[in-house]
């Protein structure tokens, strides 16, 4: 009965020794499970950590990388705002990628907070750096914009008055090369030159205005501070000296005709009112206006003084003083008739003789040149 006794004794606790041990193992477990699922938290927060501070730098660093942001919108060309105005197109593009990855790092952040991550050694900027940061991307964003429309605009009106000028300045340059054609085309008697020259002058000097008018383009561009013109090389003072050029060259060819006609009065010791005798004589007999007497023309103007020549003679005459040309210029003409006259005979008295015998016609009669014979 005690042997019986005992062993239900020790199996009575062996029995509790198996539950204690249950018992353990299953707090062990349980223990192990609680110990494993903490370590995969924390594991779970540390590569929250590690992911927040490693996009944050990157974030940053493009943020950082934005020199466009950094660029000045203020430009000398519209190629240049255009070109930049491509290159914020596609900043745009990348800032709403970004913004998605801006959006993606304010739920990470949350996220830790939820956590309780209040720390965190692997990230350099904090949440309210990058929104700080991101908040001053847009708002430089947001301003560049409008500026880009007003730095256009301004361009354009640049533009606009560069191409004004160069349309002018290409009329002006045209407009000066006809002129100097137009002067070296004047021809004729000296005189008659100088008159034609002296008008031309006069006409050069209204047209200052086309001077005025570029100058004053040039100061609407220098006001506005365009330095370069795209659409012509020329500057006003340039196309100031070439007008001025243009009446200084009418004045020297004026001058030099003045001189050859003072020349020539000095040397046949003609008289003024003597030259302008021969200037009437000559201008009646020239009936087509060429500023030439024609053989037929000048034989009938010496027939009508009382200088009788035959056509043989005429024609040595014409090319003894005309030079063969087989016409005769003003000048030649007056140079001849002085050697003929003696300076003695006044204007007057070649005056009446040349109304005596002509009556207004490029011929006269015998009896007018016998009159005109005994009055010479």
């Amino acid at each position: 009965m005690l042997f019986r006794s005992g062993a239900s004794t020790v199996q009575d606790r062996m029995g509790q020794l198996d539950a204690s041990w249950a018992a353990l193992r299953q707090s062990a477990d349980a223990r192990k499970a609680a110990l494993e699922e903490e370590l995969a938290r924390q594991q779970r927060l540390e590569d929250l950590r590690l992911d927040f501070g490693t996009r944050g730098r990157v974030f940053i660093n493009w943020i950082e990388n934005a020199d466009l942001l950094n660029e000045t919108t203020h430009f000398n060309a519209l190629s240049e705002i255009e070109s930049f105005a491509s290159q914020f197109d596609t900043f745009k593009q990348e800032k709403e990628q970004q913004q998605g990855e801006y959006d993606s790092l304010v739920q990470l952040s949350q996220t830790m907070a939820d956590e309780g991550i209040t720390d965190n050694v692997y990230a350099v900027y904090s949440m309210d750096d990058i929104t700080a940061r991101w908040n001053k991307v847009n708002s430089d964003t947001d301003a560049i914009a409008p500026a880009i429309a007003s730095e256009r605009e301004r361009l354009q009106e640049d533009d606009k008055l560069c191409q004004d000028f160069a349309t002018k300045a290409g009329e002006f340059t045209q407009w000066a090369e006809e002129q100097r054609a137009a002067l070296a085309a004047v021809s004729g008697e000296p005189a008659d030159q100088v008159e034609e020259l002296s008008k031309k002058r006069a006409e050069l000097r209204g047209e200052q205005g086309r001077v005025d008018d570029l100058v004053s383009l040039d100061h609407q561009l220098a006001q506005r501070g365009v330095m370069n013109n795209p659409h012509s090389s020329a500057d006003a003072n340039s196309l100031k000296l070439e007008y001025d050029a243009v009446l200084e060259l009418a004045g020297q060819q004026i001058s030099t005709l003045e001189k050859e006609m003072a020349a020539a009065q000095a040397s046949s010791g003609v008289d003024p009112e003597q030259m302008a005798e021969f200037k009437e004589m000559f201008t009646h007999f020239d009936k087509d206006g060429s500023n030439t007497l024609e053989k037929h023309e000048f034989k009938a103007c010496l027939s009508s003084l009382g200088i009788s020549k035959n056509d043989a003679e005429i024609d040595q005459i014409m090319a003894d003083v005309a030079g063969g040309s087989g016409s005769i210029r003003f000048d030649s003409f007056a140079e001849y008739i002085a050697q003929v006259y003696d300076k003695s005979d006044t204007a007057e008295n070649m005056r009446e003789a040349f109304k005596t015998v002509s009556g207004g016609k490029d011929y006269i009669t015998e009896i007018g040149r016998a009159s005109c014979r005994e009055r010479v």
